[in-house]
């Protein structure tokens, strides 16, 4: 998903995939998220699968997000997958988390980033 070709074969994979088929497809995920978010084709990826499955199924880039959350909201990349999760799960705990640890950084810093 780190390329362009990986991330067209993975988001065509997810389209017409079966839900429980998606739920497989995003174990490989699991683990670099925070690398992905950084990535301007595999942030496409982690905004996708925000779309396409439940917040049971997606909590987990909420939660590796929260690792690095100082760092990583002020990605242009990041930044919209946090939107994405804002508007499919802004209910959800983990989400909760992840947006306080976001204010809890450096807010002038965040309000003035690109």
């Amino acid at each position: 998903i780190f390329n362009v070709r990986g991330s067209e074969v993975f988001l065509k994979a997810l389209e017409v995939a079966r839900p429980s088929d998606m739920r497989d497809l995003i174990t490989g995920i699991r683990g670099v998220v925070c690398k992905a978010a950084r990535s301007s084709f595999s942030s496409f990826v982690l905004e996708r699968i925000v779309h396409y499955l439940g917040t049971e199924d997606f909590a987990f880039i909420a939660e590796e997000l929260l690792e690095e959350s100082q760092t990583v909201t002020l990605n242009f990349y990041a930044g919209s997958i946090l939107c994405r999760l804002l508007e499919h799960a802004a209910a959800d705990p983990r989400v909760a988390v992840l947006v306080d640890a976001v204010l809890a950084t450096d807010i002038e810093k965040l309000c003035c980033h690109k």
